[in-house]
């Protein structure tokens, strides 16, 4: 694919968006020619002596300059977007750290040409709409992006609850208010934690990395993690925040061919990353009816039951 057009597009951009920053301050651009520029951007994350920079800046060197990872088109709009972060102050950490490590994590994707120009794109419009000082959109965006275009993870973290992406189509875009959004069509949902998982298939939606929250529509949860995916619930609008390992939704559908072979019924649903090795019946998913007053002809030897159905992991309860 020739990207060299848009390439140049895109430097013009950024050229347009550093003359109405910069306002005659020449002090704070990097230098046009681009091997100079890539000893002040090294020179940018030395300076403060810390160990974490100094060794970034070592591994971006031998990474990304030695090797020429990227192009003479490239790095003119690389210069253009530093130029435009250093026009507006920002520190060497977390924002130049944060966008050489996206550079050294673009050579890594599938289709890293592409990559770079969405991207960079995105990120420059980020920019743009930045009021002041306010830079925490610059911030989390530069820490969403790595893990995201290497492993489609939505939110990662080290001790608490990661959400993640498989399958499905998906497209990285910003809102009218110039925020990140990701949209998923028809993708697969996982949460993970401490070796526990759960997932929603077949899902549909929008995330925002700013708030760490996902708006879902459709998709189905079932029982295979006590082998019975013949059970299942399909949800239909629900939220979800990606900082917990929990979330609910209401108006699901729930398929259970033991009790309610011909039919679903409706209700509420609630799931939960747990430890299953600890309790073999476990706890979640958990299924509530909206109705009061099911008929059940199975549900025990001769015994005919009518009433409220619960389900919670492999537990079931009449109410």
């Amino acid at each position: 694919m020739n990207i060299i057009p848009r390439l140049l597009l895109l430097i013009a951009a950024f050229s347009v968006l550093s003359t109405q920053q910069t306002a005659g301050q020449v002090q704070d651009t990097f230098s046009s020619d681009i091997p100079v520029f890539q000893e002040e951007l090294q020179s940018l994350l030395t300076a403060g002596k810390r160990e974490k920079l100094e060794k970034l800046a070592k591994d971006f060197a031998a990474e990304i300059i030695a090797p020429g990872i990227y192009s003479p088109e490239q790095w003119l709009v690389i210069r253009e977007l530093a130029t435009a972060m250093k026009e507006r102050k920002m520190n060497a950490e977390p924002y130049f750290s944060g966008y050489l490590e996206m550079l050294r994590t673009i050579p890594k994707v599938p289709d890293p040409a592409v990559v770079f120009e969405q991207w960079h794109t995105l990120f420059g419009q980020l920019l743009e709409h930045i009021e002041g000082n306010r830079y925490q959109p610059v911030k989390v965006f530069l820490e969403f992006s790595p893990p995201f275009y290497l492993n489609k993870i939505l939110r990662l973290s080290d001790l608490n609850t990661s959400w993640s992406l498989t399958e499905g189509e998906v497209e990285v875009t910003k809102d009218e208010q110039g925020m990140i959004r990701v949209l998923v069509k028809e993708g697969n949902l996982m949460a993970k934690r401490l070796g526990d998982s759960i997932a929603i298939i077949g899902t549909s939606g929008q995330f925002s990395p700013m708030d760490n929250s996902w708006e879902g529509q459709g998709g189905t949860v079932d029982w295979g993690r006590y082998g019975t995916p013949e059970i299942n619930c399909e949800l239909g609008a629900y939220k979800i925040d990606m900082t917990r390992s929990f979330y609910s939704a209401d108006s699901v559908l729930l398929s259970h061919p033991v009790y309610f072979p011909s039919r679903t019924i409706t209700g509420s649903f609630e799931d939960k990353i747990f430890n299953l090795g600890v309790d073999s019946t476990g706890s979640y998913p958990r299924f509530f009816s909206y109705d009061s007053l099911l008929s059940i002809d199975n549900i025990g030897e001769g015994v005919r039951f009518k009433g409220g159905f619960r389900l919670q992991g492999t537990t079931v309860y009449g109410y």
